[in-house]
């Protein structure tokens, strides 16, 4: 599917059950639970559900199952899982199940029966793009994007083509990267430390701009040739009108020879994140093939297979431990 294809598809589905379940009871904070690829999908509804005047947080199924349950029912709570049948967020999804039924919920593109979410939750909110991903999420990412857009806007996700011009660079050898992003390019940067990290390319530090000064700024300047040191970081930074003056001050204080990609978006607004989704892909692609890897199925040499773990006993170890207490 073209990244035209994957908008059109979710600009036809119907959000209005997830819009309802965003938007009721906003007063309550809401906690989205996923791991991996999902993360970022979490932290743009997170951000949209501030925008909106409530307050949200992202956790991952393992931190989740440690909170106590006086936590869970004072909250609405979100499974997010393409899959909807990852042990760890079965888990989360009986344990938020067993505090909160009524305001729990989960997000999946898998309606077939593997899909255990829909056995464990009452409000479950399917929509299978039919997308054909690998190892790292690319494309099914996109798909969620767009539908929690429409969900929190009411308005369908659209943009003219995207293509990302990079002209003449080559990126074989970065080894580490720095995301750089005001608001609306967080969840997109969380995306591209997802895809390097997980595609074993490079280690990726997600950073708002300003936090960045505080002191972030010292390892790609020497990681730039500076003294001999290798010349291999890059600094992606995720730009729109609000982060514009900040970028053009803190670039004529950087040393020329950091190595910088800049991701633009004329919009203000959730839109821009989508529009660094489609971007960070394409750069992610290029970072990758440029050092002989592939997101969709990179070299991995440990004895782990996320989709096809072999031992998953920790669950039963989390599950022992139980909720943390002061």
């Amino acid at each position: 599917m073209t990244m035209n294809d994957i908008l059109s598809w979710a600009a036809a589905q119907d959000v209005s059950k997830l819009s309802e379940f965003l938007k009721k009871d906003n007063h309550k904070p809401l906690i989205c639970f996923g791991s991996g690829g999902s993360t970022a999908t979490c932290r743009y509804i997170e951000m949209m559900y501030q925008a909106a005047g409530g307050f949200a947080k992202t956790v991952t199924p393992y931190t989740g199952c440690s909170l106590p349950p006086e936590t869970l029912k004072l909250a609405k709570l979100l499974m997010i899982s393409n899959s909807g049948h990852g042990v760890d967020i079965e888990q989360m999804a009986k344990y938020a199940f067993g505090c909160n039924p009524d305001n729990t919920a989960s997000f999946s593109t898998d309606d077939s029966d593997d899909n255990k979410l829909k056995k464990i939750l009452k409000h479950n909110f399917i929509f299978a793009n039919n997308v054909e991903e690998g190892f790292v999420s690319t494309d099914s990412n996109i798909a969620n994007f767009a539908l929690f857009y429409k969900a929190f806007t009411g308005k369908d996700a659209t943009l003219g083509d995207i293509a990302l011009d990079l002209g003449e660079q080559y990126f074989t050898g970065i080894k580490h990267i720095m995301a750089l992003h005001g608001p609306w390019g967080e969840a997109a940067a969380w995306n591209l430390e997802c895809q390097m990290v997980e595609s074993g390319v490079a280690t990726c530090t997600v950073v708002d701009l300003k936090n960045f000064c505080h002191g972030r700024f010292i390892f790609p300047a020497n990681h730039s040739g500076f003294r001999k040191t290798p010349a291999d970081c890059l600094l992606v930074m995720f730009v729109t009108p609000r982060e514009q003056p900040l970028v053009e001050r803190l670039r004529k204080l950087l040393p020329e020879q950091i190595r910088i990609v800049e991701l633009t978006s004329d919009n203000d607004s959730p839109i821009a994140t989508l529009e660094f989704m489609i971007k960070e892909t394409q750069l992610a692609d290029k970072i990758a093939a440029d050092n002989g890897q592939s997101l969709l199925n990179p070299n991995n040499p440990s004895g782990i297979n996320k989709r096809y773990p072999r031992n998953q006993a920790f669950i039963t170890d989390l599950r022992n431990a139980g909720p943390i207490k002061l």
